[in-house]
């Protein structure tokens, strides 16, 4: 008997692999945050201030906008987390350095399979595993960074869920 519920490792990694093609890009874009954060650890983060109890339309815009553009650059300091704390050995193939290669820099296989150690045809269980590993590791580290409202990566099979 696993401690852990069964994780459904077709569909967590389509969303896993959903999140970092699709909706990370625009995260990125709407934080104004440049790429070569999710290749390094940075954890600076802007904070705003406050203003007056009359508010107009366009401080409340310009509110929103710098609300909605934190938010943007919390998630990405979480993916940033996430990834610092993925395992990158060979003995775990590079999980870390998979994501990165694969769904940050959109190399493709054949250019990500030599730099951990793979032939491009061996890798695809090695990413979907490196998928897996980020979904379950993002959906944690969500909550303590304050984007806990994102819907989950990691979908479970019926009747093991949490």
């Amino acid at each position: 008997m696993s401690l852990f519920p069964k994780i459904d490792a077709e569909k967590t990694a389509a969303r896993a692999r959903d999140f970092l093609g699709d909706d990370l890009p625009r995260f990125l874009s709407r934080a104004g945050r440049p790429l070569s954060d999710l290749t390094g650890i940075d954890y600076s983060g802007n904070v705003g201030g406050s203003s007056g109890p009359k508010l107009n339309y366009e401080e409340i815009s310009l509110i929103n906008r710098l609300a909605d553009r934190e938010y943007c650059s919390t998630v990405i300091d979480c993916v940033v987390k996430t990834l610092a704390t993925m395992r990158d050995s060979r003995d775990y193939h590079c999980h870390r350095t998979i994501i990165i290669d694969s769904y940050v820099k959109r190399w493709s296989d054949l250019e990500v399979a030599p730099v951990v150690g793979l032939s491009p045809a061996s890798l695809a269980p090695h990413k979907q595993a490196a998928l897996l590993e980020f979904a379950e590791t993002f959906d944690f580290k969500k909550t303590l960074c304050g984007c806990g409202n994102l819907p989950d990566l990691t979908v479970y099979t019926a009747g093991t869920e949490l």
